[in-house]
């Protein structure tokens, strides 16, 4: 089967679907379709890279134990950023209608970010250290 060939065309559609949702997004006078063109083309990029994750494990299904364990691990993380999280503050932002829900589902969202901010600059210390030790 010719992936080249079927990567080409899906650009192709998908560049055509972008032209013609930017110039309905120009076309309209309030910002909205601009706010619009952009979430639109979020949701394609986001599908994309799942489709093209899926793709990849069904071509190469020897990675896919990698894929589970970083799975797993990013679910722990999550999981423990869940713990931690608390949405204590959501009164102040009663004007917004946040909810104290609202408020821990943004508070997970951060140490989440904290979290694998933090593994992500400790594995770069690791690699660079332990490549000078060797």
């Amino acid at each position: 089967m010719n992936y080249g060939l079927i990567g080409r065309i899906v650009m192709w559609a998908l560049m055509l679907i972008s032209v013609i949702l930017f110039v309905t997004a120009v076309n309209s006078s309030a910002t909205d379709g601009f706010v619009a063109y952009g979430m639109y083309l979020t949701y394609a990029a986001v599908a994309l890279a799942v489709l093209g994750s899926v793709f990849s494990l069904i071509i190469d299904p020897s990675n896919l134990k990698s894929v589970a364990l970083g799975l797993v691990a990013f679910i722990v993380v999550l999981g423990v950023a869940y713990g931690i999280s608390d949405g204590s503050d959501y009164e102040m932002y009663a004007k917004y209608d946040v909810t104290e829900s609202t408020s821990r589902m943004v508070s997970m969202g951060i140490n989440t970010f904290i979290v694998l901010s933090i593994l992500a600059v400790v594995s770069i210390l690791y690699s660079a250290i332990s490549s000078v030790l060797k």
